[in-house]
Order: C-alpha cells, then sequence, then structure tokens
C-alpha cells in the first residue's frame, strides 16, 4: 500500500512520466529497500486498476498518466 500511493503521489505531481524516471524516484522516495522487478510489478497492479494509463503516443517508453484528479479510493496518498 506505501509503495502504491507512493506511485499515485508521484505521477499526480509529474502527471507524465517514463517508468525508468519513475522507478528511480520511487527507490529514492521509498525509505526501505525494495527491487525494480517488484515496483514495476505495482506499477502494473495500477495499470491494471485503472489508477494509471500508458501513453497511447508513446507506448514503447512506458510513459504513464495519472487517472486520478484529486484522490484515488482505496489509495491513502498524504502529501
Amino acid at each position: 500500500m506505501q509503495i502504491d500511493a507512493a506511485i499515485v503521489r508521484i505521477m499526480k505531481t509529474r502527471k507524465s512520466l517514463s517508468h525508468k524516471l519513475l522507478v528511480q524516484e520511487l527507490l529514492i522516495q521509498l525509505k526501505f529497500p525494495i527491487r525494480a522487478q517488484d515496483l514495476k510489478k505495482r506499477i502494473e497492479s495500477l495499470i491494471d486498476r485503472e489508477y494509471l494509463e500508458r501513453d497511447e503516443q508513446n507506448p514503447q517508453v512506458g510513459t504513464l498518466v495519472t487517472q486520478c484528479s484529486v484522490q484515488c479510493p482505496g489509495i491513502a496518498v498524504g502529501l
């Protein structure tokens, strides 16, 4: 849940970000050890649950765009 909240918080701030830059930002912000593979699974989960979506104009880069305008239900996003 902490990871999902961090992803949504970053994406609400940045609006659009490549997968690589999102993972780098998460590794900096999260205060516990985590593998990049685990972050990828959490990002994919948010895409599946429609909290994030891939940028249709640049899918090979994996740019993500947030769908949460105010707050995502079920994900606490404290700033």
